[in-house]
């Protein structure tokens, strides 16, 4: 499986290095200084167990990904609508989209049953970019504990 980590700070750069740690094939989106720094130094997990230092791929356009299966929004919420266009090319009928973010995520109304299935949140998605470019049933919602 190849997978892209699309923001790599905290949390993405966790499950990141710990998928590359694992053997996974990853990805690493990332931008600025902290691109840099990754490609330079690797990615590195300090923990009291042990530190972990990685040396995925890092790119800055995600169009650089190519084919991938599963793709982790690591990204904070108000960056979502940009990146959301941005990795529309890469969602292919069998990609997996895993968000890892804090808060009612955009597609929370989208796939339930009820009498609010489908409710847009403007505030959530503005203009429905993000769900336009992210089908909201490949999306896994995660809850990820640390």
């Amino acid at each position: 499986m190849r997978f892209l980590i699309a923001g790599a700070g905290a949390v993405g750069g966790y499950i990141g290095a710990r998928l590359a740690q694992a053997g996974e094939d990853v990805t690493l989106l990332a931008r600025g200084p902290h691109l840099q720094a990754m490609r330079r130094n690797g990615l590195r997990i300090l923990s009291s167990e042990a530190d972990l230092v990685v040396h995925p791929s890092v790119i800055e356009n995600p169009c650089d990904a190519g084919s991938v299966d599963v793709i982790f929004l690591g990204v904070k919420a108000h960056g979502l609508t940009q990146l959301a266009t941005q990795i529309k090319p890469l969602i292919g009928p069998n990609t997996t989209v895993v968000s890892a973010q804090n808060g009612v995520p955009w597609w929370y109304f989208h796939p339930g049953p009820g009498e609010l299935s489908g409710l847009h949140l403007e505030h959530l998605d503005p203009g429905g970019i993000i769900a336009e470019s992210i089908d909201p049933h490949c999306v896994l919602g995660a809850i990820i504990y640390f």
